[in-house]
């Protein structure tokens, strides 16, 4: 009831906590605090400008469910857009067809999800630059036609929808999906007609071949694919693969390895390269750390050469990100938690911080759910958060989060 009047006394124009998981965060990088590692997870010297072209290198990160695994890799998205005008990048973020094959897929059938990606990721590039097609080479727009026919045109149209949204698209195509997904696909189609009023003929290759032969691997039809993406001007393709354990049935460490490591124990795709320099990197976020990196370790992953980081908060890191979140959305009216509260109830900020296990899903889901509280049991005149909304938000933001 009296919520909207204590946001804007404080200075609020909506609440702060809204959301507490990074999908639905507009405005994450506002507030975002990145680890350490953020510029070697980038690919750029450590305390480099922004004008800095990150170098693709396959990476992955570790964290705990909560820890900002999927924060750091939208804030990591972003830079690299922002640095690398022609990076390529797909997200890998649904496994589910994947592992509908077998609960251990295949390179190739990691492969072929990862081509899907790609082949949608070309063809919007080609739609929001059409002289980019034009100055293919025949063999090149033989292997895009492939491309096309085996990893988009004989998808159903509810999986080409589900691709697209996927993708990362150019401003065109992204303003298209914001209209609906039908009228981006519709505008792809549109441009791909290209190759049949020219009369393209695909390239026999990989999928689209019958009976193929030993020649077609996995990471050959990778190469092919990174030919074409070359040829359109891509200087490296991104592949970020996110959230692993949100598949059903891959929950458990053992799971989540056997849906991965196909892909973590390929080093020809980890570090895939041309002329000593590596234009495909995978960059691979996981949660269970000390049972996943185990199994891995068992089945001789290249730690030696496939760099791992482990997201760790510190206290002072979350706080920061309290801090900012909170000046932030309220113009920098308020800067501390306790500022919204009654002198009675002092210290709940630091209680917060001590109560969030270190997560800052946990973090922002109490304070949600305190604001919530007050919402509900306040009256119009309040203006200070109470202690009764205060203690039963703080229980019901950590019942959530374990639950």
């Amino acid at each position: 009831m009296g919520l909207a009047r204590l946001l804007t006394k404080h200075g609020f124009g909506t609440s702060p906590f809204d959301s507490w998981t990074a999908e639905n965060e507009a405005q994450l990088p506002q507030w975002h605090v990145p680890p350490a590692f953020l510029s070697t997870l980038l690919g750029v010297p450590s305390g480099s400008g922004p004008s800095v072209t990150p170098a693709p290198r396959s990476h992955v990160v570790f964290g705990r469910p909560g820890d900002g695994k999927t924060a750091l890799r939208i804030v990591l998205e972003r830079d690299i857009l922002t640095r690398t005008r022609n990076a390529l990048l797909l997200r890998y973020l649904d496994l589910t067809p994947a592992l509908a094959v077998s609960p251990q897929p295949s390179l190739a059938t990691h492969a072929d999800e990862i081509l899907k990606l790609g082949t949608i990721a070309l063809i919007g590039r080609w739609f929001e630059s059409p002289p980019v097609y034009g100055a293919l080479s025949p063999p090149v727009k033989e292997d895009l036609a492939w491309l096309v026919e085996a990893y988009y045109d004989r998808l159903p149209p509810q999986v080409k929808d589900q691709y697209a949204q996927l993708s990362v698209l150019g401003p065109r195509a992204a303003a298209l999906l914001k209209q609906g997904v039908r009228a981006a696909i519709d505008a792809y189609n549109a441009t791909i007609a290209v190759l049949r009023a020219e009369q393209i003929k695909p390239t026999v290759w990989g999928a689209a071949s019958a009976g193929a032969g030993p020649q077609d691997t996995p990471f050959l039809r990778l190469q092919r694919f990174w030919g074409v993406a070359a040829a359109m001007g891509a200087s490296g393709v991104w592949i970020l693969i996110d959230k692993v354990d949100e598949a059903p049935g891959v929950q458990s460490p053992e799971a989540i390895f056997k849906a991965i490591s196909s892909i973590l124990l390929t080093q020809n795709l980890l570090e895939f390269s041309e002329d000593k320099k590596q234009v495909l990197c995978c960059k691979i976020f996981l949660t269970r750390p000390a049972e996943v990196l185990e199994q891995l370790n068992a089945a001789g992953f290249r730690r030696d050469r496939i760099k791992t980081d482990m997201i760790r908060w510190s206290r002072a890191d979350l706080h920061n990100a309290l801090v900012k979140r909170l000046g932030h959305f309220s113009g920098d009216t308020v800067l501390h938690f306790d500022e919204m509260c009654v002198p009675e109830a002092k210290g709940t900020h630091d209680k917060l911080l001590d109560s969030c296990d270190l997560r800052p899903r946990t973090l922002f889901r109490m304070a949600h759910e305190i604001l919530a509280e007050f919402d509900l049991t306040s009256d119009y005149a309040a203006e200070k958060l109470d202690r009764q909304s205060i203690d039963r938000g703080i229980a019901r933001g950590l019942t959530a989060v374990v639950g």
